[in-house]
């Protein structure tokens, strides 16, 4: 069986707790490095995170 899941708005969302960490460099440092020696993770999920990130930071990074 194949199942497809749609998540809208992720981004907003995770922006939005994301604001909730004091140190949010050493978080996406440690959370990115766990993400990467995940053995059960495929590539494309890994890929799709670090895509996610980088959208994030870009996002903050210009607004700041």
């Amino acid at each position: 069986m194949l199942v497809i899941l749609f998540i809208n708005g992720i981004i907003p969302t995770m922006s939005y707790y994301l604001r909730l960490i004091s140190k949010k460099r050493d978080f996406l440092s440690q959370f990115l490095e766990a993400t990467i020696n995940d053995s059960e993770l495929q590539n494309i999920h890994k890929n799709k995170i670090n895509k996610f990130f980088e959208i994030y930071v870009k996002n903050k990074c210009n607004t700041n």
